[in-house]
């Protein structure tokens, strides 16, 4: 059907539009037998309303044909009528059409708009325009994303429809009248549509027909307007458009709806039978430049002080940042102090944000949004803030901040902090402690759930360590660096599927589906879950472990050693087996400086020697010191606790003992290697070589050398680093054996080991950044004068040692010194006022040097918009122009370069942490799965939530929650809903309060009034411990004379003195005071000010 066609269809409609109860349908009814009365009413009320009907009929038509028709006048609102009555009003405030006023003896402000308030008439027209426009323009709303635009585009097509359509008799001059309303239909929110697009608002409140909408301004707070709907079907009307804005159903059986508009604003609306007097309506609107922290400063919400501490928690100096709970009433400003916070968060990590309604914006870049969404029309489809908290955590995150926390998602996030994972370990995982010891971590775990009082919660049983929580070895997820920490509890869980991840060095380990590892991908560090594993990946494994080890005794580590090599014990005595005299001689020398007895040596006829020591007594002793067992011990000993908690000395010298006896230096294969069938030193052997930074590969075959059924297991040592080492902490007493190592150490085919893979897009990256050439850095790395090496690194065609990448970083770093002093002889606003205040031809000179020495002319001519060579044109003829382009461009062109500066130092100092001697990288070679139900265990730390796992390293976050103190904080965490055991709140660091306050002299403020350490939670009860709180008189916030854990906490990890972070504290504040005096307060430009102040102080 043609346009004109369809729209004369749509006139007539207008023209024939009837009441239901028409005449023809009432004539054709079977009227009933009345009294001679009631039948007069009735024909009375039947002729009034058919008088109705025509009066409306000729109504319709005459607006239709542009006839001059009396019409009453939609009466004015009850707000308007007040505001007319008022004998005294004062106007305070007005801009773009709105007025505010001041009636006195009224509680609120009026906020006033004017608002077309169409005839019925004028109704009818508008949605005979709209029914056409809907079916004439193809274009879909939500496809254009800027509302303006939207608007704009919708009213040049309805305007096209009314030029287009002389038969709907509308004049010119009411064009962009109808064009107006039916655009305000369409695509905006009908009546409320002007105070919609008011951005000093805060709040639009619609609380049902027949009363007026409510505004909170920003800065006059709440107001009545002068805007109300007539019936309840408008609300209605206006709710249902925006549901279907946003892709939702709003009905008597789903009367509530909570959504984000496309602009941001948060909408909640409910109608009946949810809402008893009328549909209600609330729009939440969210400003376009968010607030920063230094808006907070001068709002007095925070001081500069307690600003610098809270974005030390945040930023953690690199070295740990704090868990942080904001905690509040509706409306106190978490939401925006959480905003702000997140900005001080380093560019370089990773952030996921879980929200119900999103409502964050960070000036962040790597920055992953998550919205939580209700069930669709079929009951389908919804996704929990719990589903994507777990979730979050999968998507390795340096950073997950939860919007707000109510429910379910509670446990999961206090998991997080604790555990960082949901994966356990299983009970044969070796697990290495501070003072030596190794122990198999379900062991361990049944231990204390045998011994302490345990707790269920959900499929997992765990028990608290309250007192003398053993140390544990840790490392940091920061600069890759081993740490210690507390074990606080431990976890046990049936699990269903288990992963067994074979590494190149023989290390395997099996765990649940779903417990992290850490993986190098293209130079970083990846947390990923076992299953997401692949072939050929390489896991973050230690290199060298420290440990507190004790006194034990060189000779009777070394006797030992030798013992459990090729010795045994019977009830009658001690026996040591061997064929070279020396040992023996060794062994008995030992024997009887340690006991008084010296053995009595034997020989066989096959040439074979046994020195045997004849004594119950020691013999008894012996079994129960160290544990070692009667009789054939070789599948059954371990290695004893005494050893493993000993001093390095001590631990090289049983080692040495072993090896004498069971291992072997090959001449051929250039390598040191122990033969053992026991699967237990098989683990903890490579564990033991790591107290000297000894990498070693372990091999399991089935049969040894003479056809005999095992399981056997080769420990070899190769590389050139690795023999050295073992020869200077370890040795041979052997002679033979020692003379064969010393003649391997420095053949060459004996390469270093110890290399760091897939790092060639990051060496390339700085490479890149500091503008040096292959060759140059092959030249000052001391890597060659071709630079080929360097291309074979970038390529990934060979991967470096930790000793040439140092060589590749400490190269870099001096190129990047070298730009950064550029950098720092620049004053961009210096140079911007002499730009504005030169003359023409110098301003532009100062602009050209600046730009050919940190940048480009062509960035220049770019960010300020001289492009073609006008700057040329203008430099040459001194012609005026707009000097504060230039300026801005100047500006533009050093934060720019200041934020690379920023991200390539950060870059040189992760590329200085992959060498770190703590760790090393080993190559997954094999990974099965099974289905299998079995025990798996875990442990929660006070900190790192790392641990070691045979050798393998495995398995931080901030969120808000309604509360009033922080003690209602730990309350309303551990009861219903949320349920999170006292026992995870040892994950958080701090709890920040903040309030809504109505101050009689300044209306409504927001303060944050309280700040609190968690403690006590290894107790009977957690506690909170106020390090801040706000002095209402003074209306500030002041420290108080607890001192603060968490600076101490950075003491340990930063290696920095009091004295040093209470001078960080001061330099920071002093410098967002400088922020404030400078009115530097955008979000983006603020967040890029700090991150340069760190790059600069470090």
């Amino acid at each position: 059907m043609a346009e004109k066609d369809y729209l004369a269809e749509l006139i007539k409609k207008v023209k024939s539009e009837k009441s239901a109860l028409g005449v023809e349908g009432d004539e054709k009814k079977k009227q009933p037998v009345l009294g001679p009365e009631l039948e007069k009413s009735f024909r009375q009320i039947r002729e009034e309303k058919l008088a109705e009907e025509e009066k409306q009929r000729k109504v319709a038509e005459a607006a239709v044909e542009g006839k001059e028709v009396e019409e009453a006048i939609p009466e004015k609102s009850a707000v308007e009528q007040e505001i007319e009555r008022a004998e005294e009003k004062k106007e305070i405030a007005s801009y773009g059409g709105v007025k505010i006023y001041h009636v006195p003896g009224k509680a609120l402000l009026y906020y006033f708009v004017p608002v077309a308030r169409p005839t019925k008439s004028e109704k009818n027209v508008i949605n005979t325009i709209k029914e056409a426009a809907t079916r004439l323009i193809s274009i879909s709303p939500y496809k254009i994303r800027e509302p303006e635009q939207r608007r704009a585009v919708y009213k040049q097509k309805i305007l096209e429809i009314l030029r287009s359509s002389p038969e709907l008799h509308i004049p010119e001059r009411r064009f962009e009248f109808y064009a107006e309303s039916v655009v305000r239909e369409m695509v905006g929110y009908g009546v409320i549509d002007p105070i919609v697009r008011d951005d000093g608002l805060e709040e639009i409140m619609v609380i049902g027909p027949n009363k007026p909408v409510y505004i909170f301004h920003r800065e006059y707070e709440m107001m009545t307007t002068n805007i109300e709907f007539y019936n309840d079907q408008e609300i209605i009307d206006l709710i249902n458009r925006i549901a279907r804005q946003v892709g939702r159903r709003v009905d008597i059986s789903s009367p509530l709806l909570d959504a984000r508009l496309p602009d941001g604003s948060r909408v909640n609306a409910t109608i009946a039978p949810a809402s008893v007097q009328g549909a209600t309506l609330t729009i939440r609107k969210f400003r376009k430049d968010p607030y920063s922290m230094i808006d907070l400063i001068k709002m007095n919400t925070v001081t500069a002080e307690v600003a610098a501490f809270l974005w030390l928690c945040v930023e953690g100096m690199e070295a740990k940042p704090a868990n942080i709970l904001i905690a509040g009433g509706t409306s106190s400003g978490k939401t925006t102090t959480l905003n702000c916070l997140a900005s001080f968060i380093p560019e370089r990590e990773r952030v996921v944000t879980i929200e119900d309604t999103a409502e964050l914006s960070l000036p962040l870049k790597h920055w992953v949004r998550l919205e939580a969404r209700p069930p669709g029309l079929e009951g389908k489809g919804e996704l929990t803030l719990d589903v994507l908290t777990k979730n979050s955590l999968r998507m390795r995150p340096d950073r997950v901040i939860v919007g707000e926390v109510r429910h379910d998602e509670a446990f999961t996030l206090f998991t997080a902090l604790n555990t960082g994972h949901d994966g356990m370990a299983s009970e044969d995982a070796l697990i290495q402690f501070s003072d030596g010891s190794i122990r198999e971590l379900g062991t361990f775990c049944e231990g204390y759930l045998a011994k302490l009082e345990t707790k269920k919660d959900r499929d997992m049983e765990f028990a608290e360590i309250k007192k003398e929580a053993p140390e544990i070895i840790a490392i940091s997820k920061e600069n890759l660096t081993q740490q210690t920490a507390r074990v606080k509890s431990v976890w046990k869980r049936e699990c269903k599927t288990s992963v067994a991840l074979q590494m190149a060095s023989g290390k395997t380990i099996k765990v649940s589906y779903d417990h992290p590892v850490f993986r190098l991908k293209n130079g970083f560090l990846e947390q990923v879950q076992a299953h997401e594993c692949e072939e050929g990946d390489h896991l973050c494994v230690m290199n060298s472990i420290s440990v507190n080890g004790k006194k034990f005794g060189s000779e009777q580590a070394y006797f030992l050693g030798l013992l459990l090599g090729d010795g045994h014990l019977r009830h009658e005595g001690l026996f040591f087996e061997n064929k070279n005299v020396k040992l023996h001689g060794i062994f008995r020398k030992l024997a009887k400086s340690l006991f008084g007895k010296k053995p009595k040596l034997y020989r066989r006829k096959d040439g074979r020697m046994s020195s045997q020591l004849h004594s119950v007594k020691i013999a008894t002793e012996m079994h129960k010191k160290f544990d070692i067992p009667f009789g054939n011990k070789t599948r059954a000993f371990d290695i004893p606790k005494a050893v493993e908690e000993s001093d390095n000395q001590s631990v090289g010298l049983f080692l040495r003992g072993l090896f004498d006896t069971d291992g072997h230096a090959s001449s051929i294969r250039k390598s040191v290697c122990l033969a053992t069938a026991n699967p237990q030193v098989s683990k903890k052997v490579p564990l033991l070589l790591k107290r000297f930074g000894i990498e070693s590969r372990v091999y399991k075959q089935e049969k040894d050398g003479r056809n005999n059924f095992g399981p056997y297991y080769r420990i070899f040592i190769t590389g050139e680093g690795n023999l050295k080492k073992f020869k200077n902490f370890v040795g041979f007493g052997h002679q033979k054996k020692a003379q064969t190592l010393e003649s391997i150490i420095n053949v060459k085919e004996n390469t270093n080991v110890d290399l760091v893979p897939d790092t060639g897009l990051l060496i390339k990256r700085v490479r890149k950044a500091t503008g040096i050439t292959k060759k140059g850095l092959g030249l000052k790395a001391g890597l060659g004068n071709t630079g080929s090496s360097i291309n074979a690194y970038e390529t990934n065609a060979r991967s470096p040692s930790k000793a040439a990448l140092r060589k590749i970083n400490k190269a870099l770093t001096d190129e990047f010194n070298g730009k950064v002093r550029k950098v720092n002889k620049c004053d961009p606003y210096k140079l911007s006022e002499a730009i504005i205040t030169s003359p023409n031809k110098k301003a532009i000179k100062i602009a050209l040097d600046f730009a050919k020495k940190l940048s480009t002319v062509e960035d220049l001519q770019k960010k300020s918009g001289l492009k073609n060579k006008l700057i040329y044109y203008y430099l040459k003829t001194g012609r005026p122009f707009k000097k504060e382009k230039l300026a801005e461009a100047v500006r533009s062109i050093y934060h720019h370069k200041t934020e690379e500066l920023s991200q390539t130092r950060k870059l040189i100092m992760h590329i200085n942490s992959l060498t770190s001697n703590s760790i090393m990288w080993d190559k997954i070679v094999n990974i099965s799965q099974k289905e299998e139900k079995t025990n798996y265990y875990d442990l929660t730390l006070d900190k790192f939530n790392t641990y070691i796992a045979n050798g393998i390293i495995v398995s931080n976050c901030m969120g808000t929650v309604h509360a009033n103190s922080p003690q209602e904080t730990i309350v309303r965490v551990t009861s219903p809903p949320m349920n999170v055991p006292e026992v995870m709140l040892s994950g958080l660091d701090l709890i920040v309060v903040e309030h809504k306050i109505h101050d009689k002299r300044r209306g409504t403020i927001r303060r944050i009034t309280n700040i609190s350490e968690v403690s006590g939670v290894l107790l009977k009860r957690a506690q909170t411990q106020t390090i801040y709180e706000r002095d209402p008189v003074r209306d500030t916030i002041e420290k108080t004379t607890v001192p603060v854990k968490y600076l101490k906490v950075l003491q340990d990890f930063t290696g920095l003195s009091k004295s040093k972070i209470d001078q960080e504290l001061e330099e920071r504040a002093e410098f967002l005071n400088q922020l404030v005096k400078r009115n530097i307060r955008g979000m983006r430009e603020s967040s890029k000010a700090a991150q340069m102040f760190l790059m600069e102080n470090r």
